[in-house]
């Protein structure tokens, strides 16, 4: 079926990276970010049954807030070295969850005003 015409090609997924970092490694997370990226948008997320605050917010004020333990989460899409990416940073017990995923095109320029 796989060169069956009517049938499209299966959807390519990008290559997920996951891992639990300190406190010290998040601050080198957002030196570096702040320092080397081109960011497109920064969201927050207060609370695990709220959304995400729709309004972005300064990479700096996320990292405040996350560090103080007063969001449960942050959301970062940039660019860096001519590819656009999307982190996800949850407060955990052990540390802080760090997700980053490579995003397309059309999706890192969402965050653009």
């Amino acid at each position: 079926m796989a060169n069956d015409p009517g049938h499209e090609p299966p959807v390519e997924l990008a290559e997920l990276q996951d891992e639990t970092i300190d406190d010290a490694i998040l601050q080198r997370l957002f030196e570096d970010l702040d320092a080397l990226a081109e960011i497109h948008a920064v969201h927050v997320k207060g609370a695990p049954r709220r959304r995400a605050q729709e309004q972005p917010v300064e990479l700096r004020e996320a990292f405040e807030l996350l560090r103080a333990g007063r969001i449960r989460g942050a959301q970062v899409l940039y660019e860096y070295d001519g590819r656009s990416w999307c982190d996800t940073i949850i407060r955990q017990r052990d540390g802080h969850r760090l997700t980053r995923i490579e995003a397309p095109r059309r999706v890192a320029s969402l965050g653009e005003s």
